[in-house]
């Protein structure tokens, strides 16, 4: 299944991505299927063997779910075109956003966090933040 997932090439740039991490820093990997039968598998399953090759599935760490530097993302397809997003008629939008630091997790900076999410959201924003 690794192989599906992680061609040889791609693979190479997955392993090349998560050794130029900092140790803050995290990789995401958005999956984006075209049909429902592959949507269906459980990727997050999937075991990538740290030397490139299929591996035995001894080692815990080539289990992609369980290394805490990777976050699996689904993009579900669906038979619409996106909704266009376009304020520049001054509409207004209402986010909501909850941000939490749990206390068994190192904690986080959340005020960072909140202005990260301002700034990538709100870019040429002219009104205020609530």
């Amino acid at each position: 299944m690794a192989d599906c997932l992680f061609p040889f090439n791609i693979r190479q740039r997955f392993f090349e991505s998560l050794r130029l991490l900092k140790e803050d820093e995290a990789l995401r990997v958005r999956l984006k299927f075209d049909a429902w039968q592959l949507a269906d598998l459980a990727w997050e399953y999937v075991y990538v063997a740290k030397s490139g090759g299929e591996g035995t599935e001894t080692e815990i760490d080539g289990f992609v779910a369980l290394d805490r530097r990777i976050s699996i993302v689904r993009y579900e397809y669906t038979d619409y075109p996106p909704i266009p997003f376009d304020l520049t008629d001054g509409s207004l939008v209402r986010l909501v956003m909850l941000l939490s630091s749990p206390s068994d997790f190192p904690p986080l900076d959340l005020e960072r966090e909140f202005r990260s999410i301002n700034v990538s959201l709100l870019t040429g924003w002219t009104g205020k933040v609530l």
